[in-house]
């Protein structure tokens, strides 16, 4: 054979195992597609699901069911607001910060949200009808359980016993109809904060009769001496109606326009903020947990306006109570 084919042949072995060598190599050295990474709510898969569930629960709800339900405990607890931080000081006054997270917890609460919503698309005589019954059946059953407790709880942290830390209180796991003492309170909270938002005058003699409900209950448990303070402390904070941030949306707001009322809202007005509420059925409300730390956006459709009051001391909280016996008509 001549050597020049040999040479050849030889030359395209050499040729075709180095391309045979290319093609191995590139196959390594191919870089597979990074599979997209969940956003937002999507990368909680589990809370996503649970919020979608409870939408659907509370889109199936009528207004009078949603109104019963105001006392489902865990849906003021989850998936808002942010976690409390543990109490570690028991003193009077109770701190202002209190009564902040008293209206995240209402207003991080879809069915609050529903029936805000709802309410607000009726006349305001069908409104305020709605709210003043549900108020009275509201306050009788927080009264009731609030009783319960303290009679079953309350032996344990009498003066003199040792106590290891401060009584316990159910916020979840429990049905949308069992009743707790701290969904009753928030209930009755709620509906007076609902009554001042959509400034029913109609209630006003009812939610004054809370506020001094809410006053006694506090001037009896800062000053009693029968009970570790952590008792009282907590009972007052946890499970109390001495919520100042949201007693005092639910006096200004249901006053009647008087001269006083308006030098009463003169007073305040300053502190008062208005906030953009999401609407039920968003899947991430601005009042989520995850909207909060940042890990998912808001879902900013169409929805109401709440306003607040910058959290209110001893003092001016007496001051509107006392205001409001003036002018609100007695019933």
């Amino acid at each position: 054979m001549p050597k020049n084919v040999s040479f050849r042949r030889w030359l395209l072995v050499v040729v075709g195992l180095l391309l045979a060598f290319n093609v191995v190599i590139l196959t390594l050295r191919r870089v597979e597609p990074v599979p997209e990474v969940p956003s937002g709510i999507d990368a909680f898969p589990k809370a996503r699901d649970r919020v979608r569930e409870q939408i659907r629960i509370l889109t199936e709800e009528s207004l009078e069911t949603s109104l019963k339900r105001l006392g489902d405990v865990g849906m003021y607890f989850w998936p808002g607001p942010l976690g409390e931080d543990p109490i570690t000081t028991f003193a009077f006054p109770i701190p202002r910060v209190f009564a902040d997270r008293d209206v995240d917890a209402i207003v991080s609460n879809r069915r609050v949200l529903k029936v805000f919503g709802e309410l607000s698309a009726l006349p305001k005589s069908d409104a305020a009808f709605r709210l003043s019954r549900e108020l009275v059946t509201a306050v009788a059953e927080y009264q009731r359980l609030f009783d319960e407790y303290v009679e079953e709880n309350g032996h344990y942290f009498r003066r003199g016993k040792q106590v290891q830390a401060g009584p316990s209180f159910a916020v979840g796991n429990v049905g949308s109809d069992t009743p707790t003492l701290v969904g009753a309170r928030f209930r009755v909270l709620a509906l007076v904060f609902l009554a001042g938002n959509l400034k029913l005058e109609e209630l006003g003699p009812s939610v004054l009769g809370v506020a001094e409900v809410a006053q006694k209950q506090f001037l009896q448990w800062s000053q009693e001496e029968d009970y570790h303070l952590v008792f009282d402390f907590d009972l007052l904070v946890k499970a109390g109606l001495y919520s100042r941030h949201v007693l005092g949306v639910g006096l200004l707001g249901t006053m009647a326009d008087t001269p006083q009322e308006d030098a009463l809202l003169g007073t305040y007005k300053k502190r008062i903020h208005r906030h953009k509420l999401t609407r039920f059925d968003a899947v991430v409300t601005r009042y989520d947990t995850y909207a909060r730390v940042g890990a998912a956006q808001v879902e900013d459709r169409d929805g109401l306006t709440l306003w607040t009051v910058s959290p209110l001391s001893d003092d001016e909280i007496v001051d509107i109570i006392e205001e409001a016996r003036k002018i609100v008509p007695t019933p």
